[in-house]
């Protein structure tokens, strides 16, 4: 798993996932970060999820990895086409509380528990 919570979080992946992948990450967190701007912090402004973070499931993580996802009941899930067209992947958001947002991004079909969890809250009248 890849865990981003800052722009040099954000930054630092862009060598290491493809383009399409990358592009829907980084838009997801500047939607994040203009909904958190404040203008009187202009000057000094660097933006930190603080309340919660995305998270990048990869092919290599195990089942015991992904529990917090899958004992939790997703607020959101979306199937996203990536502009090359080549696949598609999940954007499936859980609020922990009050206080504690994750947001997870996959490929679909790299992990069929994953699918099974996103296509479950997509299906209910939830």
């Amino acid at each position: 798993m890849k865990h981003i919570q800052t722009q040099e979080d954000l930054k630092n992946l862009k060598s290491h996932l493809p383009r399409s992948y990358y592009q829907v990450i980084e838009a997801y967190f500047m939607e994040l970060m203009e909904a958190s701007y404040q203008p009187e912090n202009d000057e000094d402004f660097e933006f930190i999820l603080d309340s919660g973070h995305i998270v990048i499931i990869e092919a290599t993580d195990n089942q015991e990895s992904l529990q917090p996802l899958l004992t939790s009941w997703p607020e959101y899930a979306q199937l996203i086409q990536l502009d090359d067209g080549s696949e598609e992947m999940w954007k499936i958001v859980c609020l922990f509380d009050n206080d504690h947002i994750m947001s997870y991004f996959t490929i679909q079909g790299l992990h069929p528990t994953v699918d099974e969890l996103a296509e479950r809250h997509m299906e209910s009248d939830y």
